[in-house]
């Protein structure tokens, strides 16, 4: 991606710097380079960056503005002698925000000439940067319902206990369910997950009908879920099992049974 707008934009070198706000650092990620562009991302300098070495850019981009100059008109000299070690003539800088908090920031830069960026430039390239911010959020939000899966289901797995995650529907068809089944049941919990088996079709037909009154009872009036009933085993002996559970809701609608 960075190539195509690099080259789009007909800048010599893109690249990307992440900030992290518990140490109060950034260090560049990734980048593009044209050809015969030097790299940046192979210097050790631009890892971990203190803020402090910043403090221009950053006086902007903790604004949500760009930062944009020619390098020979910036007076920070820290700044400004970084620069030119690295051939840059002029510099364009989006801010990146990722659910109201600076994430880093996406840097342009023309190593060929002193070029004065466009007001329609600065607005496409802040169409993407927004663009990215977006994109970022939406894959942290994955990762986190991922790890939230991965820590359920490692914390489902070592209860001493039946841990289910259900649908509503008539036959509380089973989304999730832990290695504990078996033991409770005689039946692998595949053979729950894939349909074959409903729990609800184990329990004992004269609790049945007043376990599933209990349950619309308790979903109705919105409070916790709590049974007790029988329940049939694979080798035919009915066992008691007392049931504790809750409501996930959507939309503010009954959504899963867990």
């Amino acid at each position: 991606t960075f190539e195509i707008i690099g080259r789009a934009t007909k800048v010599d070198r893109m690249y990307f710097f992440e900030n992290n706000q518990h140490v109060n650092s950034m260090s560049i990620k990734s980048e593009w380079d044209n050809e015969n562009i030097s790299k940046l991302i192979d210097l050790p300098e631009l890892q971990n960056m203190p803020h402090s070495e910043n403090k221009l850019f950053l006086d902007y981009l903790f604004e949500n503005k760009i930062f944009k100059a020619k390098v020979e008109d910036i007076e920070d000299a820290l700044i400004k002698n970084r620069l030119q070690s690295q051939k840059t003539l002029t510099i364009l800088v989006f801010p990146i925000f990722v659910k109201d908090k600076f994430y880093g920031s996406i840097c342009l830069d023309d190593c060929t000439s002193s070029r004065i960026w466009t007001d329609d430039e600065v607005g496409v390239l802040q169409i993407l940067a927004t663009n990215i911010s977006t994109t970022i959020e939406r894959i942290d939000n994955e990762n986190l319902i991922l790890e939230s899966e991965q820590r359920f289901k490692l914390l489902a797995n070592n209860i001493p206990g039946t841990v289910f995650l259900s649908e509503n529907d008539k036959k509380y068809t089973k989304l999730y369910v832990n290695d504990e089944i078996e033991k409770l049941t005689g039946y692998p919990k595949e053979e729950f997950l894939k349909n074959k088996i409903y729990l609800i079709d184990l329990v004992h037909p004269d609790d049945k009908p007043n376990l599933i009154k209990l349950n619309l009872e308790a979903l109705n009036n919105k409070k916790k879920l709590h049974f007790t009933y029988r329940l049939k085993r694979k080798t035919g002996e009915y066992i008691w099992v007392e049931e504790f559970g809750d409501v996930v809701y959507k939309d503010g609608k009954v959504k899963y049974l867990e």
